[in-house]
C-alpha cells in the first residue's frame, strides 16, 4: 500500500515496516519508540513497533507499507 501524507497532524497506522520518503518540504514522523525528520528527498525505513505514525511540519511524505490504516 502507498499513502501520500500531506496534513500536520495525521496519523498512520503502517503493518509491519515501512518506508518513509519526503518529496517536498520537511516533515517529523513521531512514533512510539522514536521520532525523525525528513528533508526533500530524504527516506527513512520505519519499523514495526514504532506502531502509529503521527506527523507533524509542512510537506509532503510517500509512506509505502504492506498495510495502511489510518
Amino acid at each position: 500500500a502507498l499513502a501520500r501524507v500531506t496534513a500536520d497532524g495525521a496519523t498512520v497506522v503502517p503493518q509491519g515496516d515501512a518506508v518513509a520518503l519526503c518529496v517536498g518540504g520537511s516533515v517529523t514522523v513521531h512514533g512510539v519508540v522514536s521520532s525523525f525528520t525528513l528533508a526533500r528527498g530524504e527516506a527513512a525505513l520505519v519499523m514495526a513497533d514504532e506502531g502509529r505514525l503521527r506527523f507533524s511540519g509542512k510537506g509532503d511524505v510517500y509512506l509505502a507499507a504492506s498495510g495502511l490504516a489510518a
